[in-house]
């Protein structure tokens, strides 16, 4: 029998500042009809009173867990605490105020049990805000998809065993950290499935509608430093695929990713007095040559060396 047939599932759902939808996020996690689920929900040091919200929602369910971390750090540090903990083979994460169907673990643990090749099983996704929905269009995954950004969401299966391989989600970035995450599968050619129905719901906030409101200071500048954090945990991946443009890449995907690292590389000069070490490297990213690398630890930035140089905060 597959292992995939009564395996626990354990959903992890990183908690900040969420009390006011929170009993539906946690409710959609004990409506699945597939049996054998684990909830556990760390509070990142939430200023509301989330934390007394989730004690009272695991009353009465023994499968419910809750921790309360005592400083903030970040959503990637709650996932890797919760899943430090979680007991269950399958992973799948969950933000606290988006939503799931009640079907969804039951379905994807049935890809998983025909399909033991499959590493990863995500869903279709709608947006929600003020009772109304749409379709969040992100295209199927596929190798030169996912090195154009990210076309996975955050609520996707994968088993524990692999995030211990990773050694879990990055947890120097605050944003992008489950593009970097999936892009260790993608490095290793696993396999992704995408179920075509909606399973998963995003809360769509206000203040979301672009993804740098998450950064500090809102800023593109921010923005470009984090793709540069996923780009430099994943070089060789990169540069292996466009750097000799890969045959049958579509045109406008390696015009995407140029755009990007050309935009990096040209967010503003700064000064060199901020530079602690310095490595020189014949790195070639995207056919964009970067003479040598160089950061200080107490400033946080790193330099890109190009024909200038050239600062960016990490």
């Amino acid at each position: 029998m597959n292992t995939a047939d009564k395996s626990l599932v354990s959903v992890v759902m990183p908690v900040y500042n969420a009390e006011k939808h929170l009993a539906e996020s946690v409710q959609s996690v004990l409506d699945q009809t597939y049996g054998n689920i684990e909830l556990i929900c760390v509070d990142d040091c939430s200023t509301d009173d989330s934390v007394a919200a989730l004690e009272t929602l695991a009353q009465g369910h023994d499968n419910m867990k809750v921790h309360a971390l005592k400083t903030n750090q970040g959503p990637s540090h709650a996932r890797n605490f919760a899943i430090e903990r979680a007991r269950g083979e399958f992973i799948l994460p969950l933000d606290a105020d988006d939503l799931i169907d009640p079907e969804y673990c039951k379905l994807a643990m049935d890809v998983f049990r025909e399909d033991p090749a499959v590493a990863v099983v995500y869903a279709r996704c709608k947006r929600f805000r003020d009772g109304e929905s749409w379709e969040w269009e992100l295209p199927e995954y596929s190798k030169e998809r996912m090195l154009a950004g990210n076309c996975v969401h955050v609520s996707a299966f994968y088993r524990k065993a692999d995030w211990e391989r990773i050694g879990g989600y990055d947890e120097r970035l605050h944003a992008l950290e489950d593009y970097d995450f999936w892009l260790h599968f993608t490095e290793n050619d696993r396999k992704f499935h995408r179920i075509d129905r909606h399973l998963f719901f995003y809360r769509q906030h206000a203040d979301d509608g672009h993804l740098i409101a998450a950064y500090d200071n809102g800023d593109r500048f921010t923005e470009n430093t984090t793709n540069l954090r996923v780009w430099l945990n994943h070089q060789e991946l990169f540069r292996e695929f466009f750097s000799e443009m890969a045959p049958g890449t579509p045109d406008k995907i390696i015009t995407t990713v140029k755009m990007n690292i050309l935009g990096l590389i040209k967010i503003v000069e700064k000064r060199k007095k901020y530079m602690t070490s310095y490595r020189k490297t014949n790195l070639t990213v995207f056919g964009i040559p970067l003479a040598g690398v160089a950061w200080s630890d107490s400033k946080k930035r790193i330099l890109l060396f190009g024909q200038s140089v050239h600062t960016a905060r990490i």
